[in-house]
């Protein structure tokens, strides 16, 4: 025995045959009205419609036994849908190589002829056979042949409608699962919807319309959409409502409309015309009006307590240097004309002064930061203030041992306040001053690099460091010191992070203790 082989077009010919959906499908009628007309036309005890599975030949009808399948490597219908001809005739299997062993041929129904004619689909696959065959030979006339061929054609007739009508119920039921996912939707959508005729007329609404507009304890429910409507509104949706049917063209306005507590609400609608309905979209925008009411109050009235807040800060300030001048001025008066100076409560009278006079004028730095009324930014040559910020340290950078590197190219421009860079570029020399370590070489380096869009100015030093792990989210915050010494406020980089984001710009911090600390300033370009 030889079993039969695969076809090269195997994979695509079992897709093809998966479907059509047939496989163990139930009996039916149609199919075993051809197998028994085939067999009478053709004299043989056996007629089977089969199909070739991957290892099965399953059998959709039969007639003369009652097996419902057998395996594809002893089938003779394997055999026909390989070779896939018009029809493959074995007439005596018991002398054929391929058959004379076969356990159908030697044992019961003991085949000794047959005949089968592929059923091939629209692409000519092969699927599966209409096949007669009998226990002893049969000399096929034309005609029978013929009519054999004809039964073949007519089982793929009703295969393909069977798959047809398989695909339009599925195509229904797929239909029918969207209508009730947008029935739901229609019913659970929060916004309004509202379908009218062309007269207006009321013809379906969802749940938001009716919790809210549909009148529950009216006598007579109003049916029209216009009934809703502020009669202020009604002329200029009318005229909205003429053109949208002759342009298609989705239309949005607004207009008031009455709840069913008889409040007018502002809703936006969009409307769309089609099959000589109105299918109106709404959208409440009452509360969202209301609210944005209340925040422009909100916002004006922190216009005006921030307004009342500088006015504040500017007159303390200014009241408090006054103050804090004619105090110290008066100590140092006293220390020139009385024997004082050695004195220690007198030393810490002048160095309680000192520190009320810096502190005095860090809060009129504060003061100013927020300043409304702030010119536009400037272009600065970047490398003439950094020199001069050097140049107001030069005696404390030397007394100290620093090692200063300066690496910034004359033409360097940056967008900002002159006042602002000056404040900034002397807060972090003085820091790397203030927080240097004592047993290293000292070292201050500056570079201003082009990256883009911002041009960074980096200031790098080898102090004490800072501990980013503990420190790292209020570095910039006010009264934060890091480091036990006298003369530290706190103030400084608090300051300066916001004078640069006064400036457009920004200020990232790298830190490691006793290692060193770098800034990184980022300032805005002047655009070419």
């Amino acid at each position: 025995m030889i079993s039969p082989k695969i076809p090269n077009n195997e994979f695509i010919r079992l897709q093809e045959l998966y479907s059509y959906k047939i496989l163990d499908s139930l009996e039916e009628e149609d199919y075993d009205f051809i197998t028994l007309l085939a067999a009478q036309i053709c004299n043989s005890k056996y007629a089977l419609i089969t199909l070739i599975d991957s290892d099965r030949q399953w059998f959709k009808s039969k007639c003369g036994i009652d097996i419902n399948e057998t395996p594809r490597e002893l089938s003779f219908c394997g055999h026909a849908i390989y070779e896939n001809k018009d029809i493959y005739i074995v007439e005596d299997a018991r002398k054929d190589i391929h058959f004379h062993d076969n356990p159908f041929v030697v044992q019961e129904p003991h085949i000794v002829f047959y005949a089968g004619v592929p059923l091939r689909s629209d692409d000519n696959l092969p699927l599966g056979t209409l096949c007669v065959f009998h226990d002893d030979t049969i000399l096929l006339n034309q005609d029978q042949i013929t009519a054999l061929k004809a039964l073949a054609r007519q089982v793929m007739n009703i295969m393909q409608l069977r798959k047809s009508t398989i695909k339009l119920e599925e195509q229904a039921q797929l239909l029918k699962n969207k209508n009730e996912n947008l029935e739901d939707f229609f019913k659970a959508f929060k916004d309004l919807i509202v379908i009218t005729d062309r007269a207006f007329e009321i013809l379906k609404v969802n749940e938001s319309w009716i919790e809210d507009y549909e009148q529950h304890n009216s006598e007579v429910k109003a049916t029209n959409w216009f009934h809703y409507i502020h009669e202020t509104d009604k002329k200029f949706i009318e005229s909205i409502f003429d053109k949208t049917p002759n342009t298609n063209e989705v239309e949005t306005f607004l207009c008031r409309i009455k709840d069913n507590k008889g409040f007018y609400r502002e809703v936006k609608w969009r409307v769309y015309y089609l099959d000589n309905k109105y299918y109106l979209y709404g959208r409440d925008r009452t509360d969202q009006n209301n609210k944005e009411t209340n925040l422009l109050k909100l916002l004006n009235l922190s216009k005006v307590q921030n307004e009342r807040l500088q006015n504040f800060a500017h007159i303390v300030s200014h009241n408090l240097r006054s103050h804090s001048s004619n105090i110290s001025a008066l100590i140092h008066l006293i220390g020139e004309k009385y024997p004082v100076k050695d004195n220690e409560f007198f030393k810490m009278l002048l160095l309680a002064s000192e520190n009320m006079i810096e502190t005095t004028n860090h809060l009129s730095e504060v003061a100013l930061l927020y300043n409304a009324g702030k010119d536009e930014l400037k272009q600065i040559p970047l490398k003439q203030v950094i020199a001069r910020a050097l140049d107001i340290f030069q005696l404390e950078l030397i007394q100290n041992n620093f090692e200063v590197k300066l690496v910034c190219k004359e033409q360097i421009v940056v967008l900002g306040y002159a006042e602002y860079l000056d404040s900034v570029f002397q807060n972090l020399i003085s820091n790397a001053i203030k927080y240097a370590r004592t047993n290293v070489q000292k070292q201050l380096f500056i570079e201003a690099k082009d990256e883009g869009d911002y041009i960074n100015v980096s200031f790098e030093d080898n102090g004490l460091g800072i501990d980013l792990e503990r420190n790292k989210d209020k570095i910039f915050g006010m009264y934060k010191t890091f480091h036990f010494t006298e003369n530290a406020r706190g103030l400084g980089l608090f300051i300066t992070k916001n004078q640069m984001e006064g400036m457009g710009g920004w200020i990232e911090v790298k830190s490691k203790v006793n290692e060193g600390t770098k800034f990184n300033l980022f300032f805005k370009k002047p655009y070419a």
